[in-house]
């Protein structure tokens, strides 16, 4: 494969050249057998793990690219291309960014978080499309609900929001992010309404987390009496009424966290 730039050797970022920062391909590379003989990886992992090893390697192969103002060249490593290697995504992640703060609007905005309790991480890593798209869902409609109540806001409300899987000590913990403006348009869209709790909050945390609780927990119930819910191994017992409801009574017991 051949390729031509103006001056590759300068500009392309992706030239192979020895760094003194160690790079996670390198680190999974080193410590990546241990990790596979302790820990038990699905297909999907195991692909991953070995694509950022691999990526811009010679087991992947080469490409040629020259310039095309002068007769230099170079072979450059070919890439792995996965989505989760960030390497090849780092520029896919920039333009995204800059797409999103393209669309940012002239005002402040809330990091509002919807997180669930321990109670229910393993019923929904065992059923993830259902309830991760539960989770945005009733989170989303919560949101919509209290932008829309006069006491609140009474306002048509905007926002962004991304599913987290993950803690920082990297335990599941599933959890979505909102960027949420402060304020929202009127109704028939003429004007902007600002937050009635000035720059401190937008909506009361404790009534935003038992909204969420009761819209999350009745979805789940819905899906569990529909037979939709995926309940095999260490979940197979909660095919039982008895104890399905055991279990939404220990996760309804605590405070659902949600913050602004």
């Amino acid at each position: 494969m051949e390729s031509s730039t103006p001056c590759a050797v300068h500009a392309n970022p992706h030239r192979h050249r020895e760094s003194t920062e160690a790079e996670i391909g390198q680190i999974f590379s080193q410590f990546g057998p241990s990790f596979r003989q302790t820990h038990n990886l699905s297909s999907k992992q195991s692909r991953v793990l070995s694509a950022l090893c691999l990526c811009r390697t010679g087991f992947l192969g080469t490409h040629k690219q020259s310039c095309d103002h002068c007769n230099y060249y170079e072979y450059l490593y070919n890439s792995c291309r996965d989505r989760h290697c960030p390497r090849c995504q780092f520029k896919a992640k920039e333009s995204w960014l800059d797409n999103r703060m393209a669309e940012l609007l002239p005002t402040s905005y809330y990091h509002v978080v919807f997180t669930v309790p321990d109670q229910l991480r393993g019923l929904i890593f065992q059923n993830q499309r259902l309830l991760y798209d539960a989770l945005f869902k009733t989170s989303s409609a919560t949101l919509l609900k209290f932008g829309k109540d006069e006491q609140h806001l009474g306002a048509q409300l905007g926002f962004l929001g991304i599913l987290h899987t993950w803690g920082q000590k990297l335990w599941f913990h599933p959890h979505i992010h909102y960027i949420v403006p402060a304020g929202g348009l009127s109704e028939d869209g003429s004007r902007w309404i600002a937050p009635k709790y000035g720059g401190n909050f937008l909506f009361p945390v404790e009534a935003l987390s038992d909204t969420f609780q009761g819209k999350l927990i009745q979805k789940i119930k819905n899906l569990w009496q529909a037979k939709k819910l995926r309940l095999e191994g260490k979940l197979e017992y909660l095919q039982d009424e008895r104890a399905f409801d055991e279990l939404i009574n220990r996760a309804t017991a605590k405070r659902w966290v949600v913050f602004t």
